[in-house]
């Protein structure tokens, strides 16, 4: 089962609900605010670098940000992967 983070949740809520909807997936985090984030149900940060931070178990993720913020906000990748 892979595990699936979300950053983002303005553009990101669809794909939110659909890897919670998939067999072979599971959403562990996601990024972003709202009160639709509730209903997750699972932890949900404001800050996406964090998010990466504390979930570096995850397989996958889905990128649901504005490029202008994620350009400013750049990090780099553990072990150079």
């Amino acid at each position: 089962m892979k595990k699936i983070v979300v950053l983002g949740l303005n553009h990101g809520w669809a794909f939110a609900k659909a890897v919670k909807h998939t067999e072979n997936a599971v959403l562990i985090a996601a990024a972003g605010r709202g009160r639709q984030a509730e209903e997750l149900d699972v932890p949900v940060y404001e800050d996406y670098l964090e998010l990466l931070d504390k979930h570096p178990e995850a397989d996958g993720a889905v990128i649901a940000l504005p490029t202008s913020f994620t350009c400013q906000r750049q990090k780099p990748v553990p072990n150079g992967e």
